[in-house]
């Protein structure tokens, strides 16, 4: 029979992983992956109290550099003893190289399969050692147990030699002097480096994930520039050595250059043979799924299969080359056009591969997928590259795969729309369980008792679930809602009746303020089934109203308008109440002026100061938070801090955040994962009762959520408004260039718009942004651009670094403030090609710099600690007014609009100073 020569190929199905290859040769790191891998499967680093910790052993297996050096240039690294179902995939760390077994005994990368098949004769006779390694270049390598090394081995002690220092021993002779420097060459740089890009005739198709594998040439050049480099430390100075420094950097620079000219050769090839140029593409992203390094530099771009397969995706060795930013650009953009060209001619998978393994967007190359009926391949991209279990969950339920996409669900912990969907499939039992380990999770009564009444048809526990949750509690008003309308729909108005005389009679049980109370009686008396009832809810209103207007002291100006509002609305057909209505609040309090009209009044001060110490719960740590950000919910300001963790059962080095509603809510405390300090800006939406939170730390770590538990995170440069329901995240891709994220207000991605402009060291800077109908604001470092929809980049620079920035709302044109040490300028945009008109506004004295916004109605506000001004800035900018402060703030550090008219400003020592509120 015919010899049939062993090969490692390419398999989409990859291997478990059972060992793994770190290729370094200090030890100093196979002992810090080694202390990773024990803490991770021996329990962790504090294993829990009661418990043995696993008995694992890690081993060494050193690999020479080769036949002649026998120096180690890795380390495969096994373990033994892990715990049952753990995943090596999982423990190794980033630079670890995932190793499986293609025959027992035989590791080779996880992403291979030897052919042809062995039997296990065939097995005993060619692997012959207890442990094999394929290694990509230097072949196979076979161990012996004795060659295995444990962690302590390299940590011994070495013994003492009991020897005088007086008992010298010669050494070994010097050796003799360099005299001459010869270089044997058989063959010439031009013969070794005389293949360029497409010379490579191998179908791509067996490829799989090539890279850039072939670099003969580029061995060529790092042996000699690694050679070079070598031999400057043997000559010393001279002229030898300086001979030797300018021939290894023309060689280098001949490496650079052929690189150069290679790019160049692949964007005209883009022009010429569009599918041929995908095949020789460099990726522009995705370096962190790359493992190890490559031996040698080369210059030329291997083949590629441009078609996004399982086995695309991860890689080998990693060959960086250093691209310039123009060149970048260029490639992008010939990138983005390629992929639209293959999207419109229904080429998916091939529009994929550009936009995930090319260009890092692997959100949009899922979305191609999708779009080409692949859902499986896309909800792959969205748990391993994206992270996002229940994204992955989405996309195989749109496509009608309920059963995996409930087991996603319930991996994502979201146990009741696991619930559903196999409900949907006719699983009662199972979704009955998933929805009773739903309620547990939940801590809002109103979604307790929806799900109890819905889905679990137990009505009579979601009544005495509701009824729990009032008078107090953050949600009391909408639990006696719906406790009444649960009442309503069962027909138990005789139960409904009994409520409503505890509340005549008993105090404590009503709701606080007395107008929340009335707005429920209200919305009783207008959706109520039983007529009887309604009556009943309507008499008692008035009650309520009439003890609270006549109590002592008197109830303040907004309590007293809410209720002289509701009042006629139980008499729609009295119009006698509404007038009587309106006299009393004229005799009670004087008429309201709107705030921002007063264009009269010299001064404006604060109208309600709110302490923000008094509202927290551990008063002996009011002194210790630091305030940073200030913004408008529909409950009144919201603040967002940051207070040193020292509780009880948290870490020392720990940080609490500090957030919530000032008037309504009070502040919530949330354990944070954020670095010292975090220096939050935080943005709060309104949605169907729901606040959307986000945060932006100092991290630059976007995390957002909602009152339901839901929440994402996304590493951002600077968040802002969008004034469309939706905010603005600005980001870096993954090939270096900026993008601005359109988020809706359930935190779903809406639209990308990626920028041509990427200024150096931006990364370190603070950023500001915003949206304003198609114009998108960018501030930072020391300069503002405002981008159009056509991309036209409009600039204004500065005489000193931001620090702060605010975006006009949508009764205004597009406008912005920016604000920088001691001055604040409204910037308005003139045109394509025109810079910026800037409008001095502000010009402070103040150690710490002004805080500007603008208020809901299109005024602008400015001030530091000495006071501010008021500016009308629709058509002509006008001053209408100075802003007064109280003495001793601190200084300020943040300004919000808050309610249609009114602002607020955000102290240092803890105040919030609310104006026209």
């Amino acid at each position: 029979m015919p010899a049939l020569p062993l090969r490692l190929r390419v398999t989409e199905t990859p291997l478990p992983v059972a060992a793994g290859w770190l290729p370094v040769a200090e030890a100093e790191l196979w002992l810090e992956e080694a202390r990773r891998v024990m803490a991770l499967l021996s329990g962790g680093v504090h294993p829990v109290p009661g418990t043995e910790p696993a008995a694992v052993t890690v081993k060494f297996y050193p690999l020479a550099a080769s036949t002649h050096d026998q120096r180690a240039s890795g380390v495969i690294i096994t373990v033994d003893g892990s715990p049952a179902g753990s995943d090596l995939d999982r423990v190794f760390g980033p630079r670890v190289q995932r190793l499986g077994e293609v025959v027992p005994g035989v590791l080779a990368p996880v992403n291979c399969r030897l052919e042809p098949a062995l039997s296990d004769p065939e097995r005993r006779r060619l692997f012959s050692w207890p442990l094999h390694f394929f290694h990509p270049v230097t072949g196979l390598t076979g161990f012996e147990e004795r060659d295995a090394l444990q962690p302590w081995q390299l940590l011994a002690v070495p013994a003492m030699e009991r020897a005088g220092w007086f008992a010298a021993v010669p050494g070994p002779p010097a050796p003799p002097p360099l005299r001459q420097l010869t270089l044997v060459q058989e063959m010439t740089l031009e013969e070794m480096l005389a293949e360029g890009i497409g010379s490579d005739t191998t179908d791509p198709s067996t490829l799989g994930d090539a890279g850039l594998m072939d670099k003969v040439g580029g061995a060529a050049l790092g042996a000699l520039g690694a050679f070079g480099a070598g031999m400057l430390s043997t000559l010393g100075g001279g002229k030898a050595a300086e001979k030797l420094e300018q021939w290894t950097r023309r060689q280098v620079e001949d490496l650079q250059s052929r690189r150069s000219r290679e790019l160049n050769r692949l964007l005209d090839q883009f022009d010429r043979d569009p599918l041929e140029a995908l095949r020789h593409a460099i990726p522009l992203a995705g370096a962190e799924a790359r493992r190890g390094n490559a031996t040698t530099p080369g210059w030329k771009l291997g083949v590629r299969n441009p078609n996004l397969t399982s086995s695309s995706q991860g890689g080998g060795a990693l060959d960086v080359w250093s691209i310039p930013n123009d060149t970048r650009l260029k490639l992008e953009r010939k990138y983005r056009e390629a992929a639209a060209r293959e999207a419109a001619a229904g080429h998916f998978g091939r529009a994929a591969y550009i936009h995930g393994e090319l260009l890092g967007d692997w959100a949009q190359a899922a979305a191609l997928l999708e779009k080409a009926g692949r859902p499986r391949e896309a909800a792959r991209i969205y748990m391993e590259r994206l992270r996002s279990g229940t994204r992955a969950a989405q996309c195989l339920e749109k496509a009608g795969l309920l059963a995996e996409a409930a087991m996603l669900y319930r991996e994502a912990h979201q146990y009741e729309k696991a619930g559903d969907l196999l409900a949907a499939l006719g699983q009662e039992e199972e979704a009955k369980a998933l929805w009773e380990t739903a309620l547990l999770a939940l801590s809002s009564p109103l979604d307790q008792a929806r799900l109890l009444e819905g889905k679990l048809k137990n009505p009579a526990h979601a009544l005495r679930v509701l009824q729990s949750g009032w008078p107090s509690g953050r949600q009391a008003q909408a639990c006696f809602d719906a406790h009444l309308a649960l009442l309503g729909r069962l027909g138990r108005h005789e139960a409904a009746s009994g409520l409503l005389d505890r509340l005549e009679h008993e105090s404590v049980t009503r709701l606080q303020p007395a107008s929340a109370m009335v707005a429920s009686l209200h919305r009783l008396f207008s959706q109520y089934p039983d007529f009887p009832l309604r009556a009943k809810a309507s008499g008692l209103a008035t009650l309520f109203i009439g003890e609270t207007l006549a109590a002592e002291p008197p109830p303040d100006r907004a309590e007293t308008a809410k209720l002289l509002i509701l009042l006629p609305q139980f008499s729609p057909e009295d119009v006698l109440l509404s007038r009587d209505a309106a006299r009393f609040s004229l005799s009670r309090h004087r008429p309201a002026v709107p705030l921002l009209e007063q264009s009269r009044s010299a001064h404006l001060r604060p109208d309600r100061v709110i302490r923000l110490g008094d509202r927290m719960v551990w008063l002996n740590k009011a002194k210790e938070a630091v305030w940073d950000s200030l913004t408008d919910s529909p409950d009144g300001p919201h603040v967002a801090g940051w207070l040193r963790g020292q509780l009880e059962s948290w870490p020392q080095n720990g940080t609490t955040l500090l957030q919530g509603a000032v008037l309504t809510k009070g502040i919530e405390a949330q354990v944070s994962i954020m670095q010292l300090p975090p220096k939050l800006t935080h943005l709060v939406r309104g949605r169907g009762g729901e606040n959307l939170i986000l945060l932006l730390g100092s991290t630059k770590e976007a995390r957002w959520t909602d009152s339901a538990g839901n929440g994402c995170q996304r590493n951002a440069l600077a968040l802002g408004p969008a004034y469309s329901d939706e905010f603005v995240l600005l980001v870096i891709t993954e090939t270096g260039t900026l993008a601005a994220e359109y988020y809706g207000e359930d935190g779903g991605l809406r639209q990308t718009r990626v920028l041509d402009y990427a200024p150096p060291g931006m990364e370190a800077g603070t950023w500001f942004t915003g949206a304003r109908g198609d114009d998108l604001w960018l501030a930072g470092m020391e300069a503002t651009c405002c981008v159009t929809a056509k991309g036209e980049f409009q600039h204004s620079g500065l005489s000193g670094p931001l620090t702060g920035f605010a975006v006009a709302p949508p009764v205004l044109p597009s406008q912005a403030i920016a604000v920088g040490a001691n001055e604040a300028v409204l910037l308005t945009p003139q045109g394509a090609g025109k810079p910026l008109e800037c409008v001095n506004l502000f010009a402070g004295t103040q150690s710490l710099p002004p805080v500007c916004a603008f208020t809901n109605d299109g005024r602008a506000v400015i001030a530091d600690a000495a006071g501010g001004i008021v500016y009308q800035v629709r058509g002509q900018c006008r001053k209408l007014a100075d802003i007064s402060l109280p003495p001793n703030t601190g200084g300020l550090t943040a300004a919000a609009a808050i309610g249609p008219t009114g602002f607020a400003f955000l102290t240092k020592s803890g105040e919030v100073l609310c104006f026209g509120f």
